[in-house]
Order: C-alpha cells, then structure tokens, then sequence
C-alpha cells in the first residue's frame, strides 16, 4: 500500500513489527541537480510472501521486488533512495488493579491501547540514505540508540519458507532419536 508523506497526507499508523519500504522521491521532471525530494513508504502486508520463488530454487526478497517497482507505483517520480524497515512498538500495559471495578474492561482497553504504543525500536537497512533515516526518525521520534541497522534481510523467521521447500529436504539433518540410559529405561522408580 503506497502511501505519500507531506503536509496534506501525515504519516501513517504502523503495527508493531510491521514490514515497509521507505521511499525519497523527486519529481520526474525536475531539472537535474534540483533538491526538492519527496517521502514516501509502501507497506508491504503480512499475507505476502517474505520471499518470493524466481524459477528453480531462486528466492528474492519481496522488498527488492518492490523497490524495482516503485516509480510504476509512484507515477510521476523518480527513485532516489530507498530503505526497507521494521519498527517495534512499546506493547507493556499498565493495569493498576486498585482503581479497576471491571477487570475485564480494563484488559480490552489495554489490549486496544496496545496497538498505538511508542516506537522503541527501528530495524533498517545499514545503508540508509540519511535523508530517509531523518525523515523516520521526524516522526517516530526513537532515541539513535534504539536503531539498529543491518546488512542482513529483516525478519529472518521468514527463512523456513524457504527451508520448508520440499526441494531441499535431502539438506536437512535426520531428525534426532533420544535414547534412555539405565537407570531411566526401565518402568521402575529411581527413588
């Protein structure tokens, strides 16, 4: 889902370990050398795919699918920089127990609350365009310490996708068969 950024369109609501691309974007018929960028981002849904199967045994990650395709999604633009990342919203509820006469209703409501959490955490790419860690951090407002950068793809999880892959079974170790050893083979107690 294409979503632009400014000050007609504010920045939009992320789940906690939501999955996005961030965009800097300038117009396509700026002159050359021009400076005036524009900020987007693209969620990428949860019921995509994190890798994509490109013929035989070849995975992509969706991101770069994406970021391929960003100036047929953003028409008009050209890409200048792009980041994929994931953010981390702060989920602790705090019930005071004393001041509660539904227990209940106040579970529901934490539960709700939950969802709008601070940012505590920023996952992105280690080669970030600056512009686009400023422009995320201008809204989410995390500590620099509390980003983390890698050069690794995000959400490693994602990975038995490909392990699951009937394809590469004969990979796989044989599962491991514990044995008992005496004085625990028998039916009778140690004790």
């Amino acid at each position: 889902m294409p979503i632009a950024v400014n000050a007609t369109h504010p920045f939009p609501h992320l789940n906690n370990l939501s999955f996005s691309l961030a965009v800097k974007l300038q117009d396509a018929e700026s002159a050359e050398g021009e400076e005036n960028y524009k900020y987007g981002m693209i969620r990428i849904p949860r019921v995509l795919p994190r890798f994509f199967q490109a013929g035989d045994n070849t995975y992509v990650p969706i991101e770069t699918i994406v970021r391929k395709h960003v100036e047929e999604i953003f028409l008009g633009y050209k890409l200048v920089a792009s980041a994929a990342f994931r953010v981390t919203r702060n989920a602790d509820m705090v019930i005071e127990e004393e001041e509660a006469d539904d227990f209940m209703m106040m579970m529901e409501q934490g539960l709700k609350l939950r969802r709008k959490g601070a940012f505590v955490r920023l996952n992105i790419e280690d080669s970030v365009d600056p512009d686009i860690l400023n422009f995320l951090n201008s809204h989410m407002q995390i500590f620099f310490k509390d980003i983390y950068t890698y050069k690794i793809p995000l959400n490693l999880g994602a990975l038995w996708q490909i392990v699951g892959n009937k394809d590469f079974s004969h990979l796989a170790l044989p599962p491991y068969n514990s044995k008992i050893l005496p004085p625990f083979d028998t039916s009778e107690s140690v004790f």
